[in-house]
């Protein structure tokens, strides 16, 4: 697929991302643990629900799961983590009314360490990336 196409599906698709903290409980206080990056597409279902759209969401899960994986640098030091697709749909609020399909990856230290103030901004390549494909933030 040439990025050209990437660009004309990211747009057709309404497609988003967002990045989440992940907060685990140690010693019985929060602590942020890493961050989930998900991106999202928007499922064309019209008016009704039709037999294709078993293959529309294979097509876009698919999709998603690449352009993730394309994100991943070679040399990454962080531990990713990548969720499982689950065949479930969000209606993510202020997204339109068809629902989204969204694809997740959770970033952690190497070492299973906290956090660090900075570590947010590490993020800047990834969402610049993401802008230059079409995609949206959630």
């Amino acid at each position: 697929m040439t990025n050209e196409d990437l660009l004309t599906w990211v747009d057709q698709h309404r497609c988003s991302y967002d990045i989440q903290p992940v907060v685990e409980l140690e010693e019985g206080a929060p602590s942020q643990v890493g961050f989930e990056l998900s991106v999202h597409a928007e499922l064309p279902v019209g008016d009704s629900l039709t037999p294709e759209l078993a293959k529309d969401v294979d097509e876009i899960r698919d999709r998603l799961g690449d352009i993730l994986e394309s994100l991943i640098p070679a040399d990454a030091k962080a531990r990713i983590e990548r969720v499982p697709f689950r065949r479930a749909f969000r209606f993510m609020r202020g997204q339109g009314k068809n629902p989204m399909i969204t694809r997740t990856l959770r970033v952690f230290h190497p070492d299973y360490s906290a956090i660090q103030p900075d570590d947010r901004q590490k993020f800047a390549p990834t969402e610049h990336r993401l802008t230059e494909l079409g995609f949206r933030k959630a």
